[in-house]
Order: structure tokens, then C-alpha cells, then sequence
């Protein structure tokens, strides 16, 4: 077990004894650290982590599970490359270095392992670079050759900050943190307020439990945060790692929470796409969907895209606790609570990391855009060999010495102007099943679920930015992208467009 996974962080819980629910919970400035580091996790890597670390399923994690499992399954042949497939199951968080600060990680991620051509004179104008094991150089030959990579990341903080702990809040912060996780400063007067708001005049009705939270209880909250609105109380008090949607007790108003962020989808890039729906008359209810590879490669961005980024897009339409989390930081001062305005900024405005972003996403997310450059140092031998060290940095070494050298690197892009997915033709199932059609028996399926043909019809229907916020949000809270409801409302569009 590494260091991190066996750490402990104090919490004290405050319970409501009569409907045995948190009321909220007083937290330092490390377990509020945890908590918004979920919000730079992109959803491929919180499946992987929460199938490999907490033995879940992947339909125990909604249709990004099965969105996952799919991109597991799927036939090297149908998607660009290998390192396609590694990037979409384990995607880059941009604040990976800024994690390892962390009391408690959730990112397991090792620091990203560089390599280039192991052909030191390649021919190619720009040496590629990669961190992906499989990769290959333009040259053909194998990026196997290491890199050092230094950290770059105390430009971030202020001075005072670059000797303590932690990633993004302040290091002597204390915090409330309510059961449906917004997070507010610690301050009498909100306690008072909570209570108030709850009724509560008499502190025998409540039980103050004070506990020791460790890294598989920090999963479980991650867990919960995405389908419940009772994460604190699913996992401390009911136990339950599917959570509880029976609501918080509170429903603490946040004020103003838009923050930098967008908010609102409709201010993404609007762009619509076509798929056809294949469905059963009798019921309304959708049995698959056939599309072709930018409908796939949209759904495959998604897991690329941090939570946070996400939760900024999803605007009004909420999903489990994340949107609170996520709105929380619009109220905490940067020079107070944070440990930068900068980093205010990087939660509320997540970039996706260096060449993840899809040419299908939808979103006007922006990239890291970092230029790269292999720093080579040769030590000579006393006996009169040499060896050479090799170093990536971000900024090319000026007035280098005789025995240096510096050549810019090429971030090689494992996709192919933009895509993930090779041209061809997919089906995608109600909970987010896709598989190429090659693979899928029409005929067969048709029979396994004892449908006549006679009760199945085909609609064709645009994907713009209202469908893909249902999208979004059934992602987190269900196994159905597009419920029975949603295809009659779609449905009964169209005809109104035929007439």
C-alpha cells in the first residue's frame, strides 16, 4: 500500500439522531483538499480507480462504467491506435504533480514516465515524446529511451505557500462541509445558521462522532458524490456504497455560484450530429442506436473531460453532489481559502491535458499548451568515456554550457486529426454499451428480447446541446442515457418538423 493510501485525516460528524442523517461535518484544510481534487479527475480515470480500488463493477458506476468497459472491450482495429485506447482508459489529469501534495491521493497515477526515440540522431526535424509505453516515433522505431521530468508547479503559490502542505486550499483553513458537499469557512455564525435552518434548538437531538477517514472511505464519498445527494451520510452512517438519494437535510443556499466558469452549455461551440434510434412502437422505448464514429468519438471524450469540467457545463441541471462541490468555489476567497487565485482558477476552469481533446467534443474546452524540450548534459569519465543524461523541461536552456544541448520535443498525437475512433459504423445500447456493428447481431437481439418486427421502427434524431445534457446528467444518475420520456419528447419534435 503506498504511504498516502494508509493516511488518515480527522472529521467530525454532526448527526441528526432522529432520521440518522449528517447534518454536516467540520473538516480541516487536507480532507477539503480531497475533495476538490474530485474535481480534477477525468471521468476515465475515476472509473478506473474506483473499479480497481473499491472491486466495483462497471454498471455500479453508472454509463460511464459501461462507457469504460466498452472502450475495454472495444477491437484495436476500430479505434486509431494503441495508445488511443490507453489514453481514453487512463487519461491525463492536468493537476496530477499538484495531487502528489496531497495528505490523501485518490490519483494513484505515477509521475508521467517520458520517453522519445531511442535512436539518439533520428532523423525527424522534432523528436517526438510520449508517456505512453506502446507508443511509437514517426520514425517507426520505439519511444523507449527515458526522460527526467522536474516539477514546475510552485509558480502556482504564493510565496509563503511553497514550503507547506497541500494542493489548492489553504493550509490553516477550516471548513463545513454539508452532507450534499458544498463547503463553507468555518465560522460560529454558519453553524448557528445550520442549525437554525433545521430547527434545532436542542444539541442532545444531535450526536458529534468524531472519526479518522482514511483513503477507501475518501473513494466512497467520490463514489456517492456522483449519483447521491447525501454522500457524508451514505457513506459514514447508512454504509451503503450505492448512496442514498433521499435527499440532504439542508438545502444551503450558495448565493451567487456561477464563478468563472461557463455554466451554461449553450455557450459551448453548437454543433449537432445525427443518429438513428431503433425503437419498439408499443412502448416508446429505445433498443439501440446505430451511429457512425463521431457520435463514438463524442461519447469517448467524455472521458477525458475532468469532473469538474463537467460539472461546469451541466449548468442548472445537476447530478448527484458534484455541481454543489464544484459551486462551493465560487464563495471561497482565493486570498483566505485557497492557496492562489491561480488555482481557483484551474478548478473552476479545467483545461483537458495535452492532446486529449477530441475533434467530437462539443465543448470549448482548452488544452495545456506546453512546449517541450529534451535537455541532454554529458558527464565525462575520468577514464575518457562520457555519459549522457537526459532531462525533459518546459523552457529551452539559454547560454547552455559545451558539454548541453537542447532540442524541442513534439507532443506525438496518438489520434488522427482529432478522432479516436476508425470510420465505421457503431451501435450504442440504452446504457451506454458501444460495440462495433461487426460485432452485433441485429436479427439476434431482436429475438433475445422477443420483439416482432412488426413492433420496431427507426427515427433519426440530432444531437445538440440539450440531448447532451441528458446525456450528461443520466450518465451520473442512471443506467439509461435517454429515458422513454426523453424519446417521446424527441420524437413528437420531429414529426411536429415533418409537417
Amino acid at each position: 500500500m503506498d504511504d498516502k493510501e494508509g493516511a488518515k485525516i480527522p472529521l467530525r460528524l454532526h448527526v441528526l439522531k432522529e432520521k440518522n442523517q449528517v447534518v454536516f461535518a467540520e473538516a480541516n484544510s487536507d480532507f477539503v483538499d480531497t475533495l476538490f481534487s474530485y474535481l480534477t479527475l477525468p471521468m476515465g480515470k475515476i472509473v478506473r480507480i474506483l473499479k480497481t480500488k473499491c472491486d466495483l463493477q462497471a454498471g455500479d458506476i453508472g454509463c460511464f462504467g459501461n462507457l469504460y468497459q466498452s472502450v475495454e472491450n472495444l477491437d484495436a482495429s476500430h479505434l486509431l491506435s494503441e495508445e488511443c485506447k490507453q489514453m481514453l482508459l487512463n487519461p491525463v489529469n492536468v493537476a496530477g504533480v499538484l495531487c502528489r501534495r496531497l495528505k490523501l491521493n485518490i490519483d494513484d497515477t505515477s509521475p508521467a514516465n517520458y520517453r522519445v526515440c531511442h535512436y539518439l540522431h533520428c532523423a525527424k526535424p522534432e523528436l517526438s515524446l510520449n508517456s505512453i509505453a506502446a507508443a511509437k516515433c514517426n520514425c517507426g522505431r520505439e519511444m523507449r529511451e527515458p526522460m527526467k521530468q522536474p516539477g514546475q508547479i510552485l509558480s502556482l503559490f504564493r510565496k509563503s505557500d511553497h514550503s507547506t502542505g497541500g494542493a489548492f486550499v489553504s493550509e490553516t483553513g477550516a471548513f463545513i462541509v454539508t452532507d450534499d458537499l458544498h463547503v463553507i469557512p468555518n465560522l460560529p455564525t454558519t453553524v448557528f445558521e445550520l442549525f437554525q435552518k433545521l430547527g434545532i434548538s436542542d444539541l442532545d437531538a444531535v450526536d458529534e462522532i468524531n472519526l479518522n477517514v482514511g483513503y477507501k472511505e475518501m473513494l466512497t464519498i467520490l463514489h456517492c458524490s456522483l449519483h447521491s445527494n447525501s454522500p457524508l451520510t451514505s457513506t459514514f452512517v447508512s454504509k451503503g456504497s450505492k448512496g442514498s438519494n433521499s435527499g440532504c437535510l439542508l438545502n444551503y443556499e450558495m448565493g451567487n455560484s456561477s464563478g468563472n466558469g461557463m455554466g451554461k452549455m449553450e455557450e459551448a461551440a453548437e454543433m449537432a450530429m445525427t443518429i438513428k434510434l431503433v425503437i419498439q412502437k408499443s412502448n416508446n422505448k429505445m433498443l439501440f442506436a446505430h451511429a457512425e464514429e463521431n457520435f463514438v468519438n463524442f461519447l469517448f471524450s467524455l472521458l477525458t473531460i475532468p469532473l469538474g469540467g463537467l460539472a461546469r457545463l451541466s449548468g442548472n441541471i445537476s447530478f448527484g453532489s458534484v455541481g454543489n462541490l464544484y459551486n462551493s468555489l465560487s464563495t471561497l476567497d482565493p486570498e483566505k481559502h485557497l492557496k492562489s487565485p491561480q488555482l481557483k482558477n484551474m478548478l473552476q476552469n479545467p483545461q483537458l491535458a495535452a492532446l486529449h481533446i477530441s475533434q467530437n467534443q462539443l465543448f470549448s474546452f482548452l488544452e495545456t499548451e506546453t512546449e517541450y524540450y529534451r535537455q541532454t548534459k554529458r558527464v565525462f569519465l575520468p577514464s575518457g568515456g562520457h555519459i549522457q543524461n537526459f532531462y525533459v523541461v518546459q523552457n529551452q536552456v539559454r547560454g547552455f554550457l559545451p558539454n548541453e544541448s537542447c532540442k524541442k520535443l513534439l507532443l506525438k498525437d496518438p489520434k488522427f486529426k482529432g478522432q479516436y475512433a476508425r470510420p465505421s459504423m457503431f451501435i450504442v445500447t440504452p446504457d451506454m454499451h458501444v460495440a462495433s456493428l461487426t460485432k452485433f447481431s441485429v436479427v439476434s437481439h431482436f429475438r433475445r428480447l422477443g420483439i416482432p418486427l412488426s413492433d420496431v421502427e427507426e427515427q433519426v434524431i440530432n444531437i445538440g446541446m440539450a440531448e447532451v445534457q441528458k446525456i450528461l446528467k443520466a450518465s451520473f444518475e442512471s443506467n439509461l442515457v435517454l429515458t422513454d420520456e426523453d424519446i417521446k419528447i424527441m420524437t413528437k419534435r420531429i414529426k411536429r418538423e415533418q409537417t
